[in-house]
């Protein structure tokens, strides 16, 4: 007999739970872009692996283009065959929307397999998202309607949240993934 235990999320045998949310708003003020760092030569330098690792915790809720830049380099960067082809696609959105960025670096996490990993994510659900949304990586970094929770199901923060009123559900379109 099978036993769903978690709901809205992957069936992993990890303990993490990324939800991919759509609300109903969208907006993107004009002085988001300016979040992000550059150094003096026009570099968005990302200094640790830390910054992009989303696992089960601490708790994230990841609504900026910054944030969101940095949860995409980790998803399709991260254990990929194509890494540095989609990070070139990122990099290339950011500079579409930061003409001042020149270029983006990355912290080396560890060397396998002659294959460099930045960060990691523990579910890969942003590829599948885009692709079963209609979404360009584009729409998805530069609106404020989509927004990522990284949440772990031991902890359940994002759904305590809602259940508590802290969030507004009727902002909420959709949630993905879809429950099954």
């Amino acid at each position: 007999m099978k036993r769903q235990i978690r709901r809205k999320v992957f069936e992993t045998n990890s303990s993490s739970m990324h939800s991919l949310v759509l609300l109903k708003n969208s907006y993107m003020p004009d002085n988001e872009y300016k979040s992000i760092y550059l150094n003096d030569d026009g570099v968005w330098e990302i200094w640790s692996c830390d910054s992009l690792t989303f696992g089960r915790a601490p708790f994230k809720c990841l609504s900026t283009f910054e944030s969101k830049a940095r949860y995409a380099i980790a998803s399709f960067c991260c254990y990929n065959e194509h890494a540095s082809e989609r990070f070139e696609r990122i990099k290339q959105v950011v500079v579409n929307f930061i003409p001042e960025c020149k270029d983006i670096e990355l912290p080396v996490d560890r060397f396998d397999d002659n294959k460099i990993f930045y960060g990691r994510t523990d579910e890969n659900a942003l590829g599948k998202f885009l692709e079963d949304e209609h979404v360009s990586l584009e729409e998805f970094l530069t609106n404020k309607k989509y927004i990522v929770i990284v949440d772990g199901d031991e902890y359940c923060i994002y759904e305590d949240m809602k259940k508590s009123g802290i969030i507004n559900c009727d902002n909420i379109e959709k949630e993905y993934p879809k429950e099954i």
